[in-house]
């Protein structure tokens, strides 16, 4: 038994001589892992097609373990390979989605998402953008995966965030200035913002709204520890473009 399905190319591991193991995406049936056989030979009529983050059709043939049984492209994404800084960040994309998961009803929009994201890094211009669109899509995977953070209430008291500023605390969440000790105070404008970055479609529109409000400083300190309260582990490939 076989089935075709578009997937995206999360990575390859090695699994028995010449042969592999690729993680990928669907939109179906969320992450799989599939072997293609001879994959690391110069001949492997595969290999070529699945490149790191590219967005293929595959023919996915069903068993004990399931194969890939044919492959076509349809978009390489070499531009995500051919730079330093792109192959970085679009690796921290896929890191996210290795480490979260999403329900199988949202596979779908798991799936969006990625390619969004990816489109969005392979295709910017700015430097700045494309940061910009990893922390988005960070949101956004993190409450599509469940972790959808609470920006109307306090964390601790349960009364509504109202007023000139709210503060994050680690392992909490979003609270008001009455248990304000030793927290991120944030600006008034803050939670309005991430609530668009929550359900916003518009990318470009996010974006220049961030940029625009200049709070590009307080959304990376409560994305990282937002994420660290949710994972926990380091995004490896976000460190190591640090050094790019």
């Amino acid at each position: 038994m076989a089935f075709k399905t578009e997937a995206i190319v999360l990575r390859a591991r090695p699994y028995y001589g010449p042969d592999r193991i690729y993680d990928i995406l669907t939109p179906r049936e969320g992450k799989l892992s599939v072997i293609a056989r001879s994959a690391a030979r110069t001949s492997s009529k595969l290999a070529g097609h699945l490149q790191p983050f590219a967005h293929v059709r595959l023919m996915i043939g069903r068993g004990r373990q399931d194969h890939a049984a044919g492959v076509a492209t349809i978009h390489g994404f070499q531009e995500l390979r051919a730079s330093v800084s792109n192959f970085f960040l679009a690796s921290s994309l896929v890191e996210l989605v290795l480490r979260c998961n999403v329900p199988g009803a949202a596979a779908a929009h798991e799936f969006l998402l990625l390619s969004k994201a990816l489109r969005v890094v392979a295709d910017s211009e700015r430097q700045k953008e494309k940061v910009l669109a990893v922390r988005i899509f960070l949101w956004k995977l993190l409450s599509l995966s469940g972790w959808h953070p609470n920006i109307e209430q306090c964390a601790r008291c349960r009364k509504p965030l109202t007023g000139t500023v709210h503060w994050y605390e680690d392992l909490q969440g979003f609270i008001c200035s009455d248990h304000a000790s030793g927290s991120v105070a944030l600006p008034n404008e803050f939670l309005p913002f991430l609530g668009h970055v929550l359900i916003g479609e518009d990318w470009q529109a996010l974006m220049l709204e961030a940029e625009e409000r200049r709070i590009s400083k307080e959304w990376f300190e409560v994305s990282q520890r937002f994420y660290q309260d949710v994972i926990s582990e380091p995004i490896v490939s976000l460190k190591m473009l640090a050094y790019v």
